[in-house]
């Protein structure tokens, strides 16, 4: 364990030196004053209340806040500061109102810009849900609105924003259809532009939607060094057994959208074989121990990447580790008993697994990963032994991984 803390200490020390993506950008302060800068691209999921820019690249760093700026813009978010009125009830479930009635609360708050066109569509996105707002020629800011409650236990939708599309973004014409229409960006960015289209303005989008979130598919191969500490188990409790365990196996890994692709999770199902054995002697019991275990061990993480360079990253995942034990015995040997104990049937184990990584263009991945976990399982044959074992179990193991797909 003392490894992968003095990897993680490694990984930390990275990232303080890994490289901050600042854009060419501008912001305009409240004077009026377009500021030419470098903006710190944070691939906001949520609404940000400042950013952090640079006046030349090579400069210090610094914050402005929302009290200081009008507008800012780097590559596809056009942040502009209003003031509206936010609906601000939670959507989720078990924290619904029981009210219909929308529940204000008038806030200045930088929206992002969506649609720029004769009708303008904004979004605010906090961490409780999303609120889209709109304006038409010029005119104020108006909120959709759209709030999810619940009674008796039921949830129920007011979904306002429908009769607001219906009747405040109207064009002589055409009749549009809103019923099917819902409270998403990609809904309402498809209405407001085909509403552009008939007024005959242009929309300009800033939403970069051929941003995807991507499925990648890893063989892996791994070795490293595994430790089996007995806790009880016919006279071996105390017992270190230490060996190479070699793994193989697959992950897929989703890789989400936001924040510059740096979070993802992922599944890896590998098979584990670790063989050790050792002579025992305790309280008059002797016996040549042998342990071979094999398993199939479901790896469930979330990772995070942090960028050294465009093609350079490192990155740290943990997670819960579901091992399945496959073809594996525990056998005492030389017992000069009648039978030899022999345990295999062993249960499913629960455990845990962290690690650290370094990963070239999207192909090839290095990690170190701790996985630790307990192996467990109990045998009785009548007037010869009951085999209740009891052991922990971890392994440190360097993995190479290669995309496919």
């Amino acid at each position: 364990m003392k490894y992968l803390l003095t990897l993680s200490a490694i990984l930390v020390s990275a990232t303080l030196f890994s490289q901050i993506q600042f854009e060419k950008g501008y912001y305009l302060t409240n004077t009026g004053e377009k500021i030419n800068c470098f903006i710190k691209n944070s691939d906001w999921n949520y609404t940000p209340e400042s950013f952090e820019y640079r006046l030349a690249q090579d400069a210090d760093s610094k914050t402005a806040n929302l009290n200081e700026v009008q507008e800012f813009r780097v590559n596809d978010f056009f942040f502009i500061r209003k003031p509206v009125e936010i609906e601000i009830s939670s959507d989720k479930t078990s924290e619904l109102s029981t009210e219909r009635k929308p529940q204000f609360s008038k806030n200045e708050v930088f929206l992002r810009l969506l649609v720029d066109g004769e009708v303008k569509l904004y979004e605010h996105n906090s961490r409780t849900k999303a609120n889209y707002f709109y304006s038409v020629y010029e005119g104020g800011v108006e909120p959709l609105i759209f709030k999810k409650y619940q009674v008796n236990g039921k949830i129920k939708e007011n979904g306002r924003f429908r009769q607001q599309l219906a009747s405040d973004l109207q064009c002589t014409n055409r009749n549009f259809q809103v019923s099917s229409i819902s409270y998403n960006r990609r809904d309402l960015i498809s209405h407001i532009q085909k509403v552009n289209e008939c007024l005959g303005s242009n929309s300009e989008i800033y939403l970069n939607r051929d941003k995807k979130s991507k499925l990648v598919v890893y063989p892996v191969i791994g070795v490293g060094y595994a430790n089996l500490e007995v806790d009880k188990g016919l006279g071996a409790k105390g017992t270190s057994l230490s060996s190479l365990e070699y793994s193989a196996g697959l992950e897929l890994e989703y890789i989400f959208n936001f924040n510059k692709y740096k979070w993802s999770a992922s599944i890896e199902s590998i098979y584990r074989k670790f063989q050790a054995e050792q002579s025992i002697e305790n309280a008059g019991y002797q016996s040549d121990l042998n342990v071979d275990y094999q398993s199939i061990s479901t790896f469930l993480a979330v990772r995070h990447y942090f960028y050294l360079s465009e093609n350079s990253k490192i990155f740290a995942h943990t997670g819960p580790v579901v091992d399945i034990p496959l073809n594996s015995e525990i056998l005492y040997a030389n017992t000069g008993r009648a039978i030899d104990p022999v345990l295999n049937d062993l249960d499913v184990n629960f455990g845990f697994g962290v690690g650290v990584g370094y990963a070239f263009a999207d192909k090839v991945r290095l990690s170190v990963d701790y996985n630790s976990k307990n192996i467990t399982g109990e045998k009785f044959v009548e007037a010869n032994y009951d085999l209740d074992w009891r052991s922990s179990y971890s392994s440190f193991s360097l993995k190479i991984e290669y995309a496919i797909f």
